[in-house]
């Protein structure tokens, strides 16, 4: 709810809408010291009474997950080991992206009557990073992701890179301009039928 006409919200109204959100109104806050290899984890949450439609549960993990990802639990309070999902395209039966998801971290789950959702932290960890030459080749054929590192590498090999189209001279490959490159914030023009001066 904002506020003076300000458009501020504050701490109280965030907790109004979250609660709405979940349509039970329950948030807990819990601790998990299982051993970042073990698969079930246990949380301790001392207020949690029972598994409800709609449950939110904060968790702070003292480890960084290691085990598989298709065999992670989470059991509040003893009051019964569910699996641990994600929502994606639609269902929510779907596996974490990598084990280490999990960090030895804060993260949010909602039970949904049949898992427990992660409601945050979870990223797409199965792009690998296009080489530079796969960029200059155009060779990569399955999704992938272009780092800053190898995209500056890449624009380097062409002469392109931010330090040289602002200082120095400009390379220039088969413009038909009879120049091999241009001082920088020079002024193009005809010096000659044909030519650029």
């Amino acid at each position: 709810m904002a506020h003076g006409g300000t458009g501020a919200t504050t701490a109280a109204d965030a907790r109004t809408n979250l609660l709405a959100a979940t349509g039970n109104g329950r948030i807990f806050y819990g601790t998990c010291t299982t051993a970042g290899g073990t698969a079930a984890k246990a949380v301790t949450c001392a207020s949690y009474d029972a598994l409800t439609v709609g449950d939110v549960v904060i968790v702070d993990f003292s480890n960084t997950n290691s085990a598989a990802v298709a065999d992670l639990t989470l059991n509040v309070n003893n009051k019964g080991a569910k699996n641990i999902k994600k929502h994606y395209n639609s269902t929510a039966a779907n596996n974490l992206n990598a084990a280490g998801v999990l960090t030895n971290s804060i993260h949010t789950f909602v039970y949904d009557g049949n898992y427990w959702i992660l409601i945050d932290s979870d990223y797409n960890s199965s792009y690998s990073a296009m080489s530079v030459a796969e960029m200059r080749t155009g060779t990569a054929t399955s999704s992938r992701v272009m780092t800053a590192k190898n995209l500056n590498d890449f624009l380097d090999s062409y002469g392109l890179n931010a330090s040289n189209i602002t200082s120095g001279t400009l390379a220039i490959a088969r413009g038909g301009t009879n120049k091999t490159s241009w001082d920088i914030n020079k002024l193009v023009y005809a010096s000659a039928t044909n030519v650029l001066g």
